[in-house]
């Protein structure tokens, strides 16, 4: 899929931002024309990315890698705090 990423883009989703499918928290933000974008979660950019590819679309902001990033340290965090195996 093309991609309009920048390594530091001047636009960062938040968490106000919403999937536009569902309620949950938008993580990828596609265009598919000047001006009309479309904001999904992970899950529903997964399962739409081939679609979107052979729509023409293009990702403005992937934050996925990132929330990966939080995510794993999270976890590393906790296991730590309960006393468990270091991950």
């Amino acid at each position: 899929m093309k991609s309009l990423l920048d390594k530091n883009p001047n636009r960062h989703l938040s968490a106000a931002d919403l999937c536009d499918r569902c309620s949950a928290r938008a993580m990828v933000e596609t265009v598919m024309m000047p001006g009309n974008s479309l904001l999904w979660c992970a899950h529903h950019f997964a399962f739409f990315e081939e679609a979107l590819d052979a729509s023409g679309a293009a990702i403005r902001v992937d934050e996925r890698p990132w929330y990966r990033q939080l995510s794993w340290a999270r976890q590393s965090a906790y296991g730590r705090w309960r006393g468990d195996r270091q991950v």
